[in-house]
């Protein structure tokens, strides 16, 4: 779609230069096409670099340049440079670069030239995979080694860098050298975040590396983010494993020794001198409070104990282990054997001596990453002292050269100098830019902040391992995954600017997504997406586009059910087949068996459909998504295609095939030329991870295909006809037992560590969640996560639909359709689309994923799902109503005073009620099918998971006990007639409508609260006022001469928020002129004495003892001395 409206949208923003802008227009409305448009007009006073997942999925040279004239275009080319893999550099220029080359160099290099020929040609012509993937490793290490002799040879003939940038056959093995000369720049997303070797100077991390007037276009933004993943995970796992303790002890060496310090003087700056003694200070006194004992190695003492241990960390620590007991590891230090010994001993039986491993652990882990954070400070002042200072011939320090220079002075051994370069290098960019803020930290210590965030801080943890190879000492591996991929792309957003085009960019879930609120909140930006008139303009050009596209095309949505069962495999087969293929029938249960029930399931519903496409010959083309490669499925994947065979029964005009990544735009193309386009009908079989967002499929329409849509014109390209859409899986990483499995252990805890900073899932379910998968992919246990079903999650709804969305925009690249779309959903899809229909109804979706929302009928949804649904959306509803009232905060008016105050009457009488009960306010009450008193449910921060009229199922409850009232009516003398007196409930009925979660937590047990203490004062004759001054309302509940009370119906830990809670209590308390307020707890156990603050606030953590059934006499009396002076 070509539209001028998303041009002057890309060039508004360009030309704004915020940090960060996110396209999120629908799939086919030219987003690509007119980024490169800006490109062309502007690329003369600009750079751009522009980074797509895969390397064909970059505009091309001739997408470049369309509709350029032929001096522009050939201007344009000029200034184009692609950054493919060394090994396509060597394929595509190889032969040519070796006439070219010195014939000095060539002599010098004879041997490794021709084993590189070698492997080139061995590379293009092998078919084997597995062999392929030997030649490459070989090509790998020759290449490096190559690279190396290059080097060697240039500075041996002393070439300047601009000679070297002139040197034909050198640039086209090495195109990275031209990168600083060429304006526009493409490469894939992993090169850009990787090492980029310049040749002529070190390796340089692009987007840590500034360039002038630069803007960096992401394609398919949000998909960027698991390549990031794959980064961190890739490169701490293979790279950057080291020994905490012995590097500690290392890193305390160089500063006790002052090398820093003495290496640094001739740079004359003060805030690296300050710097260097602020981290000396640091180590000594982390050693210090481990009295010294860093200083030796650890060893396990229990031999029963010699396996592999881990301890957890991010903002708390775990330690995990093959056992289940209660029991923790601790060191003590044996002075004659010159040993730390771990040991294993529950709390009631340590000694004096011992101290905890976890905290041992956390403050070596803290003081290393804080060594990492300082010594960037320290790399930038070298690097501007040797840029300074250097001889005018040579070339200027990245921050790469300075950071491997300056820790290769300290000598710290090569594993841990790759660990300290990669922890330095991936937060360099966060860390100058906040420089201030982390010098007031050195300078005022007691301004520094610890306070954890997962984005910047990661997370890490120890591995703990005795075993032959150690047997002198205890090994305690670091694995610091201490970066995200939010935090690469801020940093990379502050050195360009950055244009995201993405359809889903939008979609709010970190599971499939960057967190946008971390984001906006980093770059402090109000709005990262299209404003809202532009986001008019988007909508209607795109409604009126579909009209004229759909105008003549009917789309039909199938939900299609089954069971994970044998018997319904029977069912289908015997429909397809009659009882025909039996044994065919048996091998099939013989393969899926009781362990992988679901795929009866998905295999019926694929000869199912199948059947269909063979039947409808206006069906010429179809995309069947699994959510796994067939192909990698042995037995089933020959059983499968036996099986498509019977259907298709010897017809040749139909073809199937199953399509993964291993070839797969050969294998594509051929599908293409030779069957699509030829009038064959074609059924594809694939997967999600293969054809994903961004693969274009659309084929040409041709004399020999137009027979299928006659309406069509040839030589145009045209859509598929259909497709069917699994249920994604692997949202949140689905893992298997082993001894061995780190990456996919990293994965899973990332993926944790999102819901818990989305606040999806509590502390307890995170914590055992990642204990159990420690012990499951490193112990080989068989344990899981501890979680809701998955579709109870937001979030993994959200990436769910995501997947089917770039799924669908695989049929609409085009505006050539089939009179009539099939569209085929696993009715096991609703279980994720139906929680969040009104979310998604409200985005950006294009046409084809917007008819299957309309197409959501109640009576499709299971029960579970629909009564999940329903609660949901009557406590959202609840939550949007109570604050609609409260938005008037500061600005209170007669009616919304009148409002708030009935709703809490509302309440107070009618905690449950039925439909006789005439009141609006009954839409915000919870409908049961059933008469119930109470019930408990699952809500985590504002995030409502589960309800169920089964008081026992979860931990928190709506009921009458819970709140207080019960055992309040039953022992505070005289309440029971007072409420009845105000005809408020005195017990819970059983009824059909009942509080929601918002209406009972929010509202009803505030009440109480209010309600029973003003009537516990005034059985001591303290009458309490209402406030009634619009100014005033709602910052308290009473006031009594200038005195203010706010009552609190909260369980023990109600001053758990204490500080903040005390700043703000402060705060509108000197805003409407009190002389003090009393905020008092009315029910608990706790004990805790009163707390006065700056003589203006008092908090009473108990009013009436139940237990005791006695008041708070002390309380009672300094009310009575306040009000009284």
């Amino acid at each position: 779609m070509k539209t001028d409206i998303v041009y002057n949208i890309i060039k508004n923003h360009a030309d704004k230069e915020s940090n960060l802008f996110l396209l999120d227009a629908p799939t086919g409305f030219g987003k690509t096409y007119n980024a490169i448009k800006y490109i062309q007009k502007n690329y003369k006073n600009k750079k751009f670099f522009f980074i797509a997942n895969q390397l064909k999925l970059l505009p091309n040279t001739e997408e470049m340049v369309k509709d350029l004239n032929n001096n522009d275009a050939d201007e344009l080319k000029n200034q184009l440079l692609y950054l493919s893999s060394y090994y396509d550099s060597f394929k595509n220029y190889f032969d040519i670069s070796y006439e070219k080359m010195d014939t000095e160099f060539k002599a010098m290099n004879n041997k490794l030239l021709k084993t590189l020929k070698s492997l080139v040609k061995n590379l293009k012509e092998e078919k084997n995979a597995e062999i392929k993937q030997l030649f490459y490793d070989k090509f790998t290490s020759t290449e490096y080694e190559f690279r190396k002799q290059v080097k060697a040879y240039l500075k041996l003939k002393k070439y300047k860098k601009k000679e070297i940038q002139e040197l034909e056959w050198l640039t086209n093995l090495y195109p990275a050298i031209l990168l600083e000369k060429k304006q526009i720049v493409l490469l894939t997303t992993k090169k850009f975040f990787l090492p980029i070797d310049m040749i002529y100077e070190n390796s340089i991390l692009l987007y840590t590396k500034q360039f002038n007037n630069s803007i960096l276009f992401i394609d398919e933004f949000d998909t960027t983010k698991q390549v990031l993943l794959d980064i961190i995970i890739e490169n701490t796992n293979k790279n950057y494993k080291i020994d905490c303790f012995r590097l500690f002890r290392i890193l305390q060496n160089t500063f006790e020794k002052n090398i820093l310090e003495e290496y640094s003087k001739a740079w004359n700056n003060e805030d690296i001198t300050k710097t260097i003694k602020y981290l000396k200070e640091l180590f000594s006194n982390i050693n210090k409070k481990y009295q010294y004992i860093l200083n030796y190695p650890f060893k396990l003492k229990d031999q029963s104990l010699i396996t592999k241990h881990f301890i957890f960390n991010d903002d708390v620590t775990l330690t995990i282990g093959k056992d289940t007991d209660k029991k923790a590891f601790y060191i003590y230090h044996d002075q004659n054997d010159r040993y730390n010994y771990i040991v294993k001993k529950e709390k009631k039986d340590i000694e004096d001596n011992y101290i905890e491993l976890e905290k041992i652990c956390q403050s070596v882990i803290n003081c290393i990453n804080e060594f990492c954070e300082k010594m960037i400070f320290i790399i930038d002042g070298y690097r501007e002292f040797y840029n300074k200072t250097k001889p005018e011939l040579e070339s200027n320090f990245a921050s790469q050269d300075g950071c491997s220079t300056v820790i290769d002075f300290l000598n710290i051994g090569e594993e841990n100098k790759k660990f300290i370069i990669n922890q330095i290098l991936q937060n360099y960019t966060n860390i100058i830019k906040s420089k201030k803020y982390i010098f007031e930290n050195i300078d005022n210590s007691s301004k520094k902040t610890n306070k954890y965030n997962f984005y910047e801080n990661g997370f890490s943890y120890l591995e703990v391992k005795d075993d032959i190879q150690h047997n002198l000492e205890s090994k305690c591996y670091l694995y610091s995954y201490n970066t995200t991929p939010e935090k690469i792309i801020a940093s990379t957003a502050m050195n360009y600017h950055v244009i995201g085009i993405s359809a889903t960019s939008s979609f709010k879930s970190a599971l499939v997504n960057y967190d946008l609120d971390y984001l906006k909140q980093t770059l402090d930006i109000d709005n990262l997406f299209p404003d809202k008139q532009e986001q008019i303009l988007i909508q209607n050009h795109y409604d009126k586009s579909n009209e004229e596209i759909y105008n003549d095309v009917k789309i039909n949505i199938n939900f299609v059910g089954g069971k994970e069962e044998s018997s319904y495999f029977e069912e289908v087969w015997k429909d397809l087949f009659d009882n025909k293929y039996i044994v065919t029938l048996n091998d099939h249960k013989k393969v899926i068996n009781d362990n992988r029930k679901y795929l009866y399931k998905t295999m019926a519903n694929l000869y199912k459909v199948f059947k269909d496409f063979i039947l409808d010959n206006k069906k010429s083309s179809f995309i069947y998504f699994l959510t796994f490669n067939l192909n990698n499925q042995k037995n089933l994947v020959d059983l499968s295609k036996l099986t498509l065979r019977y259907l298709i029964n010897d017809r040749d005009d139909i073809k199937y095939a199953i399509l993964d990544s291993s070839e797969f735009d050969k294998n594509y193309e051929n599908l293409k030329k030779e069957y699509l386009e030829k009038g064959k009908r074609v059924f594809i079989i694939t997967n999600y991870n293969t054809i994903g967002a961004g693969i274009n499929l659309q084929y040409k329409i041709t004399s020999d295909n137009l027979k299928h849509n006659l309406h069509l014109k040839i030589d145009n390209e045209r859509d598929y006809d259909g497709i069917f859409l699994s249920k994604p899986t692997n949202i949140i990483p689905s893992i298997e037992k082993s001894y061995f499995d780190y990456d996919k252990l990293a994965y899973a805890i990332y993926a944790l560590e999102y819901l818990k900073a989305g606040k999806q899932i509590h502390y307890k379910n995170f914590k055992n969640s990642v204990n159990n998968l420690f012990i499951k992919t490193l112990l080989n246990r068989d344990v899981g996560y501890d979680l809701l079903i998955y579709h109870k999650y937001e979030m993994v709804c959200i990436g769910a639909a995501k997947i089917l969305l770039q799924a669908l925009g695989r049929i609409c690249r085009t505006d050539n359709k089939n009179k009539m779309i099939n569209i085929y959903v696993d009715n096991d899809n609703l279980n994720y689309l139906y929680p969040i229909l009104d979310t998604l109804k409200s985005g950006s979706n294009n046409y084809e994923f917007n008819k299957i929302l309309e197409n959501i009928k109640i009576e499709d949804i299971n029960s579970e799902t629909l009564t999940y649904a329903k609660f949901k959306k009557i406590n959202e509803q609840a939550n949007k109503y109570i604050w609609s009232i409260l938005s008037y905060y500061k600005k209170w008016n007669s009616d919304k005073i009148n409002e708030w105050r009935n709703l809490r009457e509302f309440v107070l009488k009618y905690p449950t009620c039925n439909s006789s009960v005439d009141s609006d306010l009954l839409q915000y009450y919870f409908n049961f099918d059933e008469e119930v008193k109470e019930y408990s449910y699952n809500k985590i921060y504002k995030y409502l998971n589960d309800v169920s009229p089964d008081i026992t199922k979860f931990k928190s409850q709506m009921s009458f006990a819970d709140c207080g009232l019960e055992k309040a009516l039953n022992h505070i003398p005289g309440l029971k007639e007072y409420f009845i007196d105000k005809e408020y409930a005195t017990t819970f009925e059983k009824n059909k409508y009942l509080l929601s979660v918002d209406l009972y937590q929010r509202i009803y047990k505030g009440a109480i609260g209010e309600v029973i203490g003003k009537y516990l004062l005034s059985c001591y004759d303290i009458e309490l006022c209402p406030i009634d001054n619009p100014d005033h309302f709602e910052r308290f509940d009473y006031y009594c001469n200038d005195v203010y009370f706010d009552f609190k119906n909260w369980h023990e830990d109600f001053l758990k928020e204490e500080k903040e809670q005390v700043t703000k209590t402060i705060s509108k308390a000197e805003e409407i002129g009190a002389r003090k307020v009393f905020v008092i707890n009315v029910f608990s156990k706790n004990y805790k004495r009163e707390q006065t603050f700056k003589n203006k606030l008092i908090t009473v953590p108990w009013l009436y003892d139940i237990k005791n059934n006695k008041i708070n006499e002390e309380i009672i009396f300094k009310i009575k001395m306040i009000l009284n002076s």
